[in-house]
């Protein structure tokens, strides 16, 4: 588990090194300012939740606020991400009703951990399949808003924006994925 936090370090120095020289290189835009502060936070996440794992695993039951700051982070954190998907490339909501999409998955999350009559046995916020269903039908809604901008309303500039957004994003998702499995093999109890 040590080995987990201590290479949970490296996606979470990146992330934030990368939102930094964001932040420095174009500050006076507001756009990259939120996909700067974005990254940021993303890293931030990475390594708090891998603290609450490892809190999980070692059966530490903290008081209210080591709960409560994971969750407001992961909340910020999930709004930045779809506010960013929706805003991409020039910080304009396009078709006009994708501008209530990224609001979906937060609200319900932000419900979910208010009211405690949501909470199914075993169902924390994030094994719950509605929490699934919800944040990934948000991220697809965008998605398909993003292929619809690409094809109807961007200049060519915009879509090679959105071109190298896409590989950015593919380049980010499978660096995660090895990065959790890499972690993931390191807690199997045959391999060591």
């Amino acid at each position: 588990i040590v080995y987990n936090l201590i290479f949970s370090l490296f996606p979470t120095v990146l992330w934030i090194v990368i939102g930094g020289l964001l932040f420095l290189r174009k500050s006076d835009d507001w756009m990259v300012c939120l996909v700067s502060l974005t990254f940021v936070i993303v890293g931030v996440c990475t390594l708090t939740d891998n603290l609450i794992f490892y809190a999980n695993q070692q059966s530490i039951n903290g008081p209210l606020l080591w709960q409560v700051a994971p969750l407001s982070l992961y909340l910020l954190k999930s709004v930045l991400i779809l506010l960013g998907i929706a805003l991409l490339p020039n910080g304009r909501f396009v078709p006009g009703w994708a501008r209530w999409i990224p609001w979906i998955y937060p609200i319900y999350a932000l419900i979910y951990l208010i009211l405690p009559i949501m909470h199914l046995p075993g169902w924390t916020l994030f094994n719950n399949p509605i929490n699934a269903i919800l944040w990934f039908g948000c991220e697809g809604c965008l998605i398909i808003m993003q292929i619809y901008r690409f094809a109807r309303r961007s200049e060519p500039v915009a879509r090679q924006q959105i071109k190298w957004i896409l590989f950015s994003l593919i380049v980010a998702m499978l660096a995660d994925v090895l990065i959790t499995a890499i972690t993931n093999s390191l807690t199997i109890p045959w391999l060591n």
